[in-house]
């Protein structure tokens, strides 16, 4: 029902905007070649439908001559992630974005667009595990992606530090963070053999900004590596 509505909405906006609001549902499903309007909104929510073939579809509907509609469809349009990242992605219209959990991209990394079945644009890095995995079994669902300029959003990273294990360890590795303001929302520490692995979640405004937290974090005594995973 909600992938219905986002398609239905998005649809009505179109039409206000081609002055087509006397165009029917009905009368879009059928020149679409879609069995009901439902399936025509699913359609557009789900990006089976960029937004050029939609402003064609809505003006063969309406009966009006062919037209190339080039000139009035902006390819690029801002879709913003939850939280407000900042993300263009080529050939879509406000479509909903979120950043993938799996590999966590902050700006300049380079990202990749996945169209998910009804929950919008998933954004991960180029290098992603899983993107491998896509441009193997679904390439024609992988889309263009950028970063949008800045507006000061947080991005959650995840980091790993090694390094000897030593009273005040922990304490002297969230005071790094802290100095170059980074802050840490999770940590998880295991010790073995003199050696504490610590897996911390942070949130950034960017790569560089970790990078920042990481030299002074590889600064501390004892400590072996500190990296974004």
């Amino acid at each position: 029902d909600e992938t219905i509505a986002h398609g239905r909405a998005e649809l009505e906006r179109l039409l206000q905007r081609e002055g087509k609001t006397a165009v029917s549902f009905d009368a879009l499903a059928k020149a679409g070649d879609f069995n009901t309007p439902d399936a025509l909104f699913e359609a557009i929510s789900k990006a089976r439908l960029n937004l050029r073939e939609i402003v064609e579809l809505i003006h063969r509907a309406a009966g009006d001559a062919p037209q190339d509609v080039s000139a009035e469809v902006p390819q690029v349009k801002a879709a913003r992630a939850r939280g407000d990242s900042g993300i263009l992605v080529v050939g879509m219209d406000r479509m909903l974005t979120a950043i993938a959990k799996c590999c966590r991209p902050a700006p300049p990394d380079e990202i990749v667009g996945f169209i998910t079945k009804g929950a919008g644009i998933s954004v991960h890095r180029v290098r992603c595990a899983n993107v491998r995995r896509m441009q193997e079994k679904q390439p024609e669902r992988l889309i263009e992606a950028q970063w949008g300029e800045s507006d000061g959003s947080v991005f959650s990273v995840v980091a790993e530090v090694i390094a000897v294990d030593r009273t005040g360890l922990l304490r002297d590795v969230a005071d790094a963070f802290a100095k170059e303001r980074v802050n840490v929302t999770a940590m998880n520490t295991q010790s073995k053999d003199l050696t504490a692995k610590m897996r911390l979640s942070a949130e950034v405004r960017d790569g560089a900004h970790l990078q920042r937290a990481l030299a002074s974090v590889m600064a501390l005594k004892g400590v072996l590596s500190a990296r974004r995973v």
